[in-house]
């Protein structure tokens, strides 16, 4: 069980009217959430903590072996849970029993030159650092901690969330937008006060500042930003797709080119069609996105499964299949889809 995995699964679980599914994994987080308030990389279905290669220790320093997005995530989709359904009794309890902790937690686990969160592993499980991905993701749990606490009538509590996330929004264009490249960073790296690495690299995962509202798709940064992802992660070959990053070897056959910088995944894949919803202003406009959902049909193998990733060359599914996390981001995106092209018909 990734807990992040869990809660983008829970969106869309609760968007296609399953909420009593969605519930039954915020009890498993209530379970598995540490004394601290963080989730932990992974679990079993027991919720025992489940095997990770992230380590407490490196170079002879301690450090919290996390994926920050997985505790924030899970903000966010009770959140949106909650939305569905308006049931207080529910949003009564994860508060006492989860969303505070969890959203002390982010507000404490930031550098304080900053404001930015501390360095943590990123969606992929590959490397630590500060992510705009991780710092939307961050964002947004806060703003959705805010909300919750704000129905409560926990007031207190729902400025200092709010606050938080305003100010790591701000530490985030200033420390993680790149004026000259005219996009956002994958990564920064900070010591001792400084920022000793910026990382250009394209990275699929940086849809979130704009999937979960940090800003708007029409923000000139995030549109340049998209331009650039279309452009560079694009798979070239018959296969085509987006690749999650570029010159991403993971299962790649060979090394990477300008032709399929990596192979192309089936949930960057479904990102990119959400972006064409989500600046659609005609139905032609969404010609693309259904492109798109037409390739991950495609994809799937004769019972229906969805794997991670497909050859680049061959179309044929790589890595772990079925890949739930690919499942439900195909649901949330014909669901999308399908509301966009009705309030287009009408226009």
């Amino acid at each position: 069980v990734w807990p992040r995995d869990g809660a983008f699964i829970c969106t869309a679980l609760d968007k296609a009217g399953y909420g009593e599914v969605s519930h039954r994994f915020f009890e498993f987080c209530i379970r598995a959430q540490t004394v601290d308030g963080y989730m932990l990389h992974k679990y079993n279905p027991d919720g025992s903590v489940g095997s990770s290669w992230h380590a407490w220790f490196k170079n002879g320093e301690p450090q919290l072996p996390i994926q920050e997005d997985e505790t924030a995530l899970v903000l966010y989709a009770m959140h949106k849970h909650f939305e569905q359904d308006q049931d207080f009794e529910f949003l009564q309890r994860v508060y006492e029993s989860f969303v505070r902790k969890a959203a002390e937690f982010l507000c404490a686990f930031r550098e304080e030159a900053t404001g930015l969160p501390l360095p943590s592993y990123d969606p992929w499980e590959e490397q630590r650092g500060i992510f705009t991905y991780t710092t939307a993701t961050v964002i947004a749990g806060l703003h959705a901690a805010a909300h919750m606490a704000q129905m409560l009538g926990h007031h207190a509590h729902s400025e200092r969330y709010q606050h938080v996330a305003d100010e790591m929004k701000q530490a985030l264009l200033f420390h993680l937008y790149d004026e000259k490249e005219g996009r956002f960073l994958k990564k920064i790296v900070r010591k001792d006060g400084q920022t000793i690495e910026r990382d250009p690299t394209p990275d699929a995962s940086i849809t979130s500042i704009w999937k979960l509202g940090v800003l708007p798709v029409d923000d000139p940064r995030v549109v340049s930003t998209m331009d650039a992802l279309d452009r560079l992660l694009t798979v070239k070959t018959t296969v085509g797709g987006w690749a999650r990053y570029t010159n991403d070897s993971y299962h790649f056959p060979g090394s990477p080119t300008a032709e399929a910088t990596g192979n192309p995944w089936i949930i960057t894949t479904l990102w990119k069609a959400q972006w064409i919803i989500a600046r659609a202003k005609t139905k032609q406009d969404l010609v693309r996105a259904k492109e798109c959902i037409d390739w991950v049909v495609r994809s799937a193998t004769t019972t229906g499964i969805l794997a991670e990733q497909l050859h680049a060359y061959t179309g044929e599914p790589l890595s772990v299949a079925p890949l739930t996390w690919s499942h439900a981001t195909f649901v949330e995106t014909v669901l999308r889809f399908i509301e966009v092209e009705a309030t287009l018909s009408k226009s």
